[in-house]
């Protein structure tokens, strides 16, 4: 990067998205719904501040792409700010690419707001906007071919964990301005969002820390300079936030320490995506094979060769995720005397080991140069891992092991 424009920019967007994802799940998640699911006076309320909050969320992204462009090409701003340069290579700059995708869930949820008159419809906006504030951790390139999947599902969980907390902070603050009826709404809103803290920290901790990790790895020279020391900071807070969300209640309020701490790893975040170590730039693509593929090309196919393992952080993560999700809700269930088939249970694990058998392995590698083992993976994945997942009943395991929301 030539200037401070690119960090900017991010900072900007990330800000004005957060704004927006914090009204939608103070309206979607925060307050009670009213008969049949539908929202609460002071709910459609936060749901319009956030539609007038997605205009400007898509204002923001669409000023800032001119002068990121410029940014990443090395150009004025004179020579990028034109409509035909802007379409001609706004899509293949990865920067400009994350601002564009930024911009356009903005303005579709403009649009599809006026339809939401009930929590499903508002949760269904809160998701887009969750994707549309995650993707810039996605899209921003990461400078080299080693371990791209730890550096994509860092950037993309770093945005979303801290946009959710710092939103819905903001969320809590609009409720305790704008509730009508005392201190039900407020007490019950500040109890689902602490309720949510920890989940919020844990996964901001994760998401810096993968973000350090991604882009410095061993090298101990680079975690001494100002991006390794942002990136020790922000883990770090990330960490007291969690240690300390059980010892005080201010951590579940509204209060100013959750405030500064939540605001300080989203900008944080943001910044880590967009700025680099000094000296760093992976390994870089070598041949032209290794900048269509993402990493080196792998050696010639054999059977022992292709079980070998070829780990990708951000499925691993997936999956150990769903997994543990779904042995936590078979948990509950046996904890209350409920009983849970333990062929579901097989099957869940079968339906992950098969995602696993052909993406963790050197398959998935050959998948990106010999069709068929493209073919292999794509007839597993489209195929067999449904079958496993569909019997394992994970909605029926949800809808019986969840909570039912208080009115």
């Amino acid at each position: 990067m030539t200037s401070a424009w690119a960090p900017l920019a991010m900072v900007l967007v990330a800000t004005t998205g957060t704004w927006v994802l914090g009204h939608l799940t103070a309206a979607a998640y925060l307050l009670p719904c009213a008969e049949g699911g539908a929202l609460t006076p002071l709910g459609r309320t936060l749901l319009g501040r956030a539609q007038i909050g997605a205009w400007v969320w898509c204002a923001a992204a669409i000023v800032v792409i001119p002068p990121a462009l410029g940014d990443a090409v090395g150009l004025p701003l004179a020579d990028v700010a034109r409509w035909d340069i802007v379409t001609a290579f706004g899509w293949d700059v990865p920067m400009t690419r994350s601002l564009l995708v930024a911009a356009i869930v903005a303005a579709i949820v403009t649009l599809v707001s006026f339809a939401a008159k009930r929590i499903g419809g508002t949760a269904v906006i809160g998701v887009l906007t969750a994707i549309g504030v995650a993707a810039p951790g996605v899209t921003v390139g990461h400078g080299g071919i080693s371990d791209h999947g730890l550096h994509v599902l860092s950037g993309a969980v770093a945005l979303l964990a801290t946009s959710l907390w710092a939103g819905s902070l903001v969320g809590l603050v609009g409720i305790r301005r704008l509730a009508t009826s005392g201190e039900s709404e407020l007490t019950e809103a500040v109890r689902r969002h602490g309720r949510a803290v920890p989940v919020y920290a844990t996964a901001a901790l994760i998401g810096v820390s993968g973000l350090g990790l991604a882009r410095i790895g061993g090298d101990l020279g680079l975690w001494w300079t100002g991006f390794g020391g942002l990136s020790v900071v922000l883990a770090v807070v990330a960490l007291g936030s969690l240690l300390s969300w059980r010892r005080s209640s201010r951590w579940r309020g509204i209060g100013v320490v959750p405030i500064a701490s939540s605001t300080a790893l989203l900008i944080g975040s943001a910044l880590l995506i967009t700025l680099y170590p000094p000296g760093a730039g992976g390994d870089g693509p070598l041949t032209l094979a290794e900048q269509l593929i993402g990493e080196a090309m792998p050696l010639p196919f054999t059977f022992v060769r292709a079980i070998a393992p070829h780990l990708d952080t951000a499925v691993i993560v997936t999956t150990s995720v769903i997994a543990g999700l779904y042995l936590a809700g078979v948990t509950r269930l046996r904890r209350r005397g409920d009983r849970w088939p333990i062929g579901r249970t097989v099957a869940m694990m079968l339906g992950l080991l098969s995602i696993l058998s052909v993406t963790v392995t050197q398959l998935g590698a050959y998948s990106t140069v010999l069709f068929s083992a493209h073919m292999i993976q794509h007839m597993v994945l489209s195929m067999l891992t449904p079958v496993f997942l569909v019997l394992s009943g994970p909605i029926i395991l949800a809808l019986r092991a969840l909570h039912p929301s208080v009115r």
